[in-house]
């Protein structure tokens, strides 16, 4: 018959055995409030990015006037932390997470230089338009210089009505840009062709705002102003404006025709939203 009382030898074995699972429990405590010091670290340095709120817009680095819709990528992810790692990745400046979808915005246009830290998207109330892109960096198709003549891109929009740039004559869709080096709520462009001669040559022309390039092809750009032309002096400087204005980081000038006249332009004003 087995006693159900412990012996002698057995209640010193437990003795004996006590400090050893005494000390087995401290040290799995000690363990676990290491993992739950760790993992509320975590949820706060994540909530600290802004990233408690479901359907939410949230911006990258800085705040913006605006979010730039072009140079989007969709993919399905597990979680909007995952998404925010994955727009840091891309260098995206924009993403958002609704419902298992991830969307990155202006893929490309963040710097490695920049804070990756997220703050959600509020929108400013505009406290009026400013012209922005007076002196600012351009590109363009071949300038034409020829005949003495020095007709750079940059006198687009260098401030000075009596200047001129004029692309080479033997090109299809001629176009110009202006750099205006971060994402912009542009209301209006103000543009004025060449006044001395040759008016005609400006007509089919789009005017586009947009954040991420493609070469020369602007056509994903959102819209805010086409002149069919010919221009003939009578009708001054030529104004197109968007009430709500339209987001982007670039303005383009471009003719859409198979033509092989240059694109001309004397002056060029940009302006935006101000906070």
């Amino acid at each position: 018959m087995v006693s159900r009382f412990a012996t002698p030898e057995r209640q010193s074995q437990r003795s004996e055995d006590s400090p050893k699972v005494h000390y087995s429990a401290k040290r799995c405590a000690m363990v676990l409030s290491v993992l739950v010091t760790t993992a509320l670290a975590y949820v706060c340095f994540w909530s600290s990015l802004g990233l408690n709120a479901e359907g939410v817009t949230y911006m990258v680095s800085h705040p913006m006037l605006c979010i730039p819709e072009d140079g989007q990528v969709v993919q399905a992810l597990a979680s909007r932390i995952i998404c925010a790692s994955w727009c840091n990745q891309l260098l995206g400046l924009v993403f958002s997470y609704v419902d298992g979808v991830c969307e990155v915005f202006a893929v490309g246009q963040e710097t490695y230089e920049k804070t990756r830290t997220f703050t959600v998207f509020t929108p400013e109330v505009w406290s009026g338009i400013a012209e922005i892109g007076v002196g600012k960096t351009v590109d363009s198709s071949p300038a034409y210089v020829g005949g003495g003549e020095f007709l750079y891109n940059y006198k687009a929009n260098d401030g000075d009505v009596t200047t001129l740039f004029a692309t080479n004559p033997n090109l299809n869709h001629p176009w110009w840009i202006v750099d205006l080096v971060e994402p912009n709520l542009v209301v209006k462009v103000d543009i004025l062709t060449r006044q001395d001669c040759c008016q005609n040559r400006f007509h089919d022309v789009e005017i586009r705002v947009g954040t991420v390039r493609n070469g020369g092809d602007f056509s994903g750009w959102a819209l805010i102003g086409f002149y069919k032309g010919p221009y003939s002096t009578a009708e001054g400087r030529l104004i197109y404006e968007n009430a709500t204005g339209l987001c982007g980081r670039y303005v383009s000038v471009q003719k859409i025709v198979d033509a092989t006249s240059p694109l001309q332009i004397a002056d060029i004003k940009v302006y935006a939203a101000m906070p």
